[in-house]
């Protein structure tokens, strides 16, 4: 029983370090002016926590972009590299965590979270895009979620 207490504790601990990076990275490229399909800085970072901590960073992302933490711009960001990303071990996650985002109040998180979808060109996002796209009131950002859902669905 000490030895799973122990090894929760240490695992405890190492997802607050992890956190912590993530936030850092958050808070560092608040202030960066990002160029579509460009790489920064903070999106190699990213990647580079993806693939070493893989689906504790995608969880960490998730809280952190879900529950609106973190500057929609630099979510918005992090989306789209998300869904670019050709990482296996946190696919699934990565899919899940792009349709959630598809519910953010910002349109800046919505935008990633629909380019990111169209990054991964997974059908099984169909269902969360047309719910988005009946709630959406950018016209913009409506008539982007209708060209990825056409992307999915074959049309293009």
């Amino acid at each position: 029983m000490t030895q799973t207490i122990s090894e929760h504790l240490r695992f405890s601990r190492n997802t607050r370090k992890i956190r912590i990076r993530i936030e850092k990275l958050f808070i560092a490229a608040k202030e960066d002016a990002f160029e579509d399909g460009v790489e920064s800085q903070f999106s190699r970072e990213l990647m580079e926590a993806i693939k070493r901590y893989g689906n504790t960073a995608i969880d960490i992302l998730g809280e952190l972009i879900i529950k609106e933490v973190v500057d929609p711009e630099v979510a918005s960001e992090a989306l789209r590299w998300i869904g670019d990303i050709k990482h296996k071990p946190t696919y699934e996650n990565r899919l899940q965590l792009l349709q959630q985002s598809l519910n953010c109040s910002s349109a800046k998180v919505r935008d990633g979270a629909i380019l990111g979808i169209s990054f991964l060109d997974d059908p099984r996002a169909i269902d969360s895009i047309k719910e988005a796209m009946e709630r959406e009131n950018s016209k913009l950002l409506y008539n982007n979620m209708k060209q990825a859902l056409q992307q999915l669905e074959g049309d293009i």
